[in-house]
């Protein structure tokens, strides 16, 4: 796609460009925005604004127009969201006066000038804060972000900077152990002492605690170098622990790089040090892989135990939407477009006139259902994840385009898949809810196409955790970089992918969203596989949590495994109580402990099959825990 880099001229948004040139993307403008003239550093909790005076110079080194932004706003909404979570029916934009919108308008000007360009190049790491803020103004402008940068390691991450042939330089320092000294020293110069420091301190290595801050000097994209004419370094704060300094540039110019020509896509992926397909399983991944191919080689018959059930069809009598609450949760099942809800009438089984209509009456039925629980009516922000099925995966896009109104910011998270649905009906729903306060809820909703896991370019969360237990989107073998299932098709590839993305989605829910996990353990997951997918499922973990198998009569994009988590946080959700010991008599709060049984021990695992026309479904038992194969 075409993308416009928008760029600091920092060391993270030059190399992010060189990795969406390396996927293909073709870059057609720059974006940026800076400080009020004279001003070297602005208070912002969006942006890098030292050395962004001299930003002209790198769109020229680029050969790319270049368009620019003074920052007017400040740091309004400093939440971990951004936006509002309700339906884009009942939501407007963004907060006004706040920095955030002077990027709208920035990217609005770059897509009236260039009304083809698709994506946003952003280098975000870690800053969840920032990100969620680029993918909001591009969600407005239909926009993509590609932030390849995002969840890497920060060493090896830095190692490729300086490997690639990209020239940073360090011009802000603000860390532990870090000094003027440090100022205008390359990051192959620095990367030895920002090991040692993280080692000694826990200072990020890439700067992303704010230790440090970087001006890009020369990469392959660049046809010039460019060149500190003139430096004034600045100390703000002068303590030996951690002293803030930065440097003033006050000239600097071009030099031409002679006969450079810009690497093609595959000449940069090989100057990453990537193959032509993207390496896309990690060791424990490629692990998983071998061991389904062991009980599965490709193209072969696995063979299990099953039990057949015979059951018949739901009758219209059995239909109606059924409410269950335990404690502070609410399941809410069986919700049709066609059941009748408080004062509004229920379609007749005639059918409805539109898909649209279908889809509308459906979230209509599911809202007054929570509105209308006592004690407490809950809205549809309360939901925390949504199953979604309809008769055939055909009637996805349109479908998604009603759903998506009706929420906002972090939305619940969802698994949709084609089940045979009785009596004409096209869309049914099920949901659990959270009876409780909105700021136990957190939400990870990542729209950007990275490295890390699939974008949820889309109205859906990969997890929302809520009373110390974390539902994750279902999860299918899509490959992170370009949204597309590997080539060829292969159940044990996707098995092993798909359950990479629930690894590294609880990564990155420990490491930063809802962080400060004890020890997680999963409390359910349900593995959806393709009709023509053998219900033999690999495992070496030490502890099977209960798991349904269900084969629908289709999958998202045609994948053959997809997997939906639960899992409980280990933190009790109760306060803790206080705990006496002998020595002391004052209280000493100890926290929850979770513990798991060796390996070894002897379980038992026992399986179900039913079958019902095209679909399958089947429910998985482990008692005790041990190696186990099923």
């Amino acid at each position: 796609m075409k993308v416009v880099a928008l760029l600091s001229g920092g060391k993270d948004s030059c190399f992010n460009l060189m990795e969406a040139v390396a996927n293909g993307h073709e870059l057609v403008a720059v974006a940026g925005l800076l400080p009020e003239q004279g001003i070297d550093e602005l208070d912002s909790f969006m942006f890098q604004t030292v050395g962004l005076n001299h930003l002209p110079l790198i769109a020229q080194s680029l050969r790319l127009p270049l368009y620019t932004r003074t920052i007017t706003g400040t740091a309004v909404n400093v939440a971990g969201e951004y936006g509002d979570r309700k339906g884009v029916a009942d939501s407007g934009g963004g907060t006004a006066g706040d920095e955030t919108e002077d990027l709208w308008e920035l990217l609005k000007e770059v897509k009236e000038n260039h009304p083809d360009v698709q994506g946003v190049a952003v280098g975000a790491i870690l800053s969840s804060y920032q990100r969620v803020r680029v993918e909001h103004v591009c969600a407005r402008l239909g926009l993509t972000a590609l932030a390849f940068l995002w969840q890497r390691n920060q060493a090896s991450l830095l190692a490729s900077m300086v490997s690639s042939g990209l020239t940073a330089v360090l011009i802000k320092v603000a860390g532990v152990g870090l000094d003027e000294h440090d100022l205008g020293k390359t990051l192959g110069q620095m990367q030895g002492k920002l090991t040692k420091l993280n080692s000694m301190y826990g200072l990020h290595i890439c700067g992303e605690g704010g230790e440090y801050e970087t001006l890009t000097l020369d990469c392959p994209l660049f046809h010039d170098r460019v060149q500190l004419d003139q430096l004034q370094p600045i100390i703000t704060d002068s303590s030996p622990v951690a002293q803030v300094a930065h440097l003033r540039i006050v000239a600097a110019s071009l030099v031409p790089k002679p006969n450079h020509i810009v690497p093609s896509p595959a000449e940069m992926r090989a100057l990453l040090g990537r193959d032509e397909v993207e390496e896309y399983l990690d060791e424990e991944a490629e692990e998983v892989r071998d061991v389904v191919l062991e009980v599965r080689p490709e193209g072969g018959v696995a063979s299990t135990s099953r039990v057949e059930v015979a059951m018949g069809k739901l009758e219209e009598a059995e239909m109606g939407v059924t409410v269950g609450r335990k404690g502070k949760w609410v399941a809410v099942g069986g919700v049709t477009g066609y059941n009748e809800v408080k004062s509004r009438k229920g379609k007749e089984r005639a059918g409805f006139e539109t898909l649209e209509e279908e889809v509308t009456e459906c979230f209509w039925n599911l809202r007054e259902t929570l509105l209308s629980l006592s004690p407490t009516p809950l809205p549809l922000t309360s939901i925390s994840t949504i199953s979604l099925f309809l008769s055939s995966m055909d009637l996805f896009p349109a479908v998604n385009a009603i759903y998506k109104t009706f929420f906002g910011t972090s939305p619940p998270t969802r698994a949709c898949v084609a089940v045979p649905l009785p009596n004409g009906e096209r869309v049914r729903l099920e949901a659990v809810a959270f009876d409780g306060e909105e700021r136990e809820r957190k939400a990870l909703h990542v729209q950007s196409l990275s490295y890390w896991a699939p974008a949820n370019i889309g109205p859906y969360s990969q997890s929302v955790i809520v009373g110390e237990r974390t539902s994750l989107a279902g999860q299918i073998a899509l490959i992170p970089s370009t949204l597309s299932l590997p080539t060829p098709s292969s159940f044990a590839t996707e098995t092993a992918l798909s359950l990479k993305h629930v690894r590294s989605i609880v990564k990155a829910l420990k490491e930063g969203t809802g962080g400060g996990w004890e020890s997680e353990f999963v409390e359910g997951c349900i593995g959806w596989t393709n009709p023509s997918a053998p219900f033999s499922i690999t495992t070496s973990s030490s502890h099977l949590p209960p798991t349904l198998f269900l084969a629908p009569s289709s999958l998202p994009k045609a994948c053959l495994v997809e997997w939906q988590v639960s899992l409980h946080t280990g933190r009790s959700p109760n306060p803790i109580e206080p705990v006496y010991t002998d020595d002391d008599e004052d209280p000493e709060m100890k926290p929850p402990t979770w513990e798991r049984v060796d390996a070894g021990t002897i379980g038992e695992w026992e399986e179900g099959v039913f079958e019902e026309g095209e679909a399958r479904w089947g429910i998985g038992v482990w008692e005790g825990v041990g190696e186990s194969t099923f």
